[in-house]
């Protein structure tokens, strides 16, 4: 069997509410990090999971939240309850692309990407999911290009690590290991400390002290 953690919401009536996972092995650090993330979560994810069965606004908004805190199934589960008007069903699409992108399944992520434009159009809020699925698609090269345009419309918290850590991998790839360590430093000084930090800084170890004969 595989170590793994997670953690139930059973305050409310039916099956307990799966609202975080985190796989694996973890330091304590990283466990106890777990932990705090979770408590501080759960109100917010309460309050709009009393909303979701008649909002389709609010499972949007949920759907993030449980995926942040890794759990998978039940950030899908409430995306694809989505019911409304094209713009929330795009918006719901887009979400479940980079669910799938992030676990691999990568044509299907691009299906529902290009499903989400047939219902609206491009937008520019889904560069950063389009450039993760360029990435998995290995189209490295082209990924980087649209993560640097991107990088000036991404939120700052989350979206803007996870364009960060995405982009500073790709140049790192490319071989342009200069960028590469300015942005992962840009990344340490945004998020400063938690997980996000310290994979910056394990990237930043990895470039300065390569492993005797790696190359990309």
């Amino acid at each position: 069997g595989a170590l793994g953690s997670c953690i139930l919401d059973v305050r409310d009536a039916g099956e307990p509410d799966v609202v975080a996972v985190l796989p694996g092995f973890a330091e304590p650090e990283r466990y106890l990090e777990f932990l705090d993330s979770s408590r501080k979560t759960l109100g917010r994810l309460r309050e709009l999971r009393g909303q979701a069965a008649d909002s389709a606004a609010a499972r949007l908004r949920l759907a993030p939240l449980y995926a942040a805190q890794g759990s998978k199934s039940r950030a899908r589960s409430t995306l694809q309850g989505v019911r409304g008007p094209k713009r929330l069903q795009a918006q719901a699409l887009e979400q479940l692309a980079r669910l799938d992108t992030v676990s691999g399944q990568v044509a299907q992520a691009r299906a529902e990407l290009e499903q989400a434009r047939g219902l609206i159009g491009d937008q520019d809020a889904w560069l950063l999911t389009e450039a993760s699925l360029l990435a998995a698609e290995r189209h490295v090269s082209q990924a980087a290009r649209l993560l640097e345009r991107a990088l000036p419309t991404l939120a700052k918290g989350q979206e803007l690590a996870s364009g960060l850590l995405l982009l500073g991998s790709l140049q790192h790839e490319l071989a342009n290991d200069a960028a590469a360590l300015s942005t992962f430093s840009r990344l340490k000084a945004e998020v400063q400390a938690g997980p996000t930090a310290r994979e910056a800084q394990e990237r930043i170890r990895h470039i300065e002290q390569p492993e005797p004969g790696h190359t990309h």
